[in-house]
């Protein structure tokens, strides 16, 4: 499924810096990616890297629940048609977790499932935000930087 990237890296030693192209930075962000797609991860990854996040990858539900206690990321970006434990599953186990264990981390659905049915059936599952592939880069930051301002409050404090 294809993903276009076109954000710009971030510039300057501020925390946090707008990127060329409108772009948030996601400096010091944690996130944990999951999709079973490896192109998919990759290119995903990519972009959040050239905005400054830090990027853990799954390649499904199992791993990304192991990752989550492992890495302690600040937000999921997952997707929703997985095999075996799809995105709608992973959610659901993440959400019966402890708040101190991750029950509560801001999470994005990013899936090829699109129409406004697919989005509330997201958002009611439990994720904050439904993003349709191919995946614009920076409404892929702006998403993930409007779920993590408290986090950035505490990095740059």
């Amino acid at each position: 499924m294809p993903i276009r990237p076109g954000a710009a890296a971030p510039q300057g030693p501020e925390p946090r810096p707008a990127p060329a192209g409108g772009a948030e930075s996601l400096r010091g962000i944690h996130v944990l990616v999951v999709d079973d797609d490896a192109a998919a991860r990759e290119v995903i990854a990519q972009i959040l890297e050239s905005l400054g996040a830090r990027v853990s990858l799954a390649a499904s539900g199992s791993v990304a629940l192991t990752l989550l206690f492992e890495r302690k990321p600040h937000v999921l970006v997952a997707d929703l048609g997985m095999p075996g434990m799809d995105g709608f599953a992973l959610i659901e186990q993440v959400r019966a977790l402890d708040p101190n264990l991750g029950g509560r981390i801001p999470a994005v659905a990013v899936t090829a499932y699109a129409t406004m049915q697919d989005r509330l059936r997201a958002l009611h599952a439990g994720y904050q935000n439904h993003i349709a592939k191919p995946v614009e880069a920076e409404e892929l930051a702006a998403v993930i930087a409007s779920l993590t301002r408290p986090i950035e409050r505490e990095l740059t404090a």
